[in-house]
């Protein structure tokens, strides 16, 4: 995979954080933060398709928007 640099502005209190983190991981800032961001990344992906999946779900079910709450509420009651 090739690489570009990107420049990017932070405060210098999180660069702090990201460094000592880093170090504590045997990892380069760079490494940290490519890891960060594939992850979060990754993690958005995934509710997106857990969304559709469930807007697909309720569409066949039949269950509106406005419906979600007391279904939630009936599960939390244990019926």
């Amino acid at each position: 995979m090739s690489a570009q640099t990107i420049n990017i502005s932070l405060p210098r209190q999180l660069v702090s954080i990201i460094d000592r983190f880093a170090k504590s991981r045997f990892e380069t800032r760079s490494d940290l933060i490519r890891t960060v961001l594939i992850t979060y990344i990754n993690k958005e992906k995934n509710l997106e398709e857990l969304f559709l999946y469930a807007q697909k779900k309720a569409k066949k079910l039949g269950i509106k928007e406005e419906d979600i709450e007391e279904i939630i509420d009936e599960v939390r009651r244990g019926k």
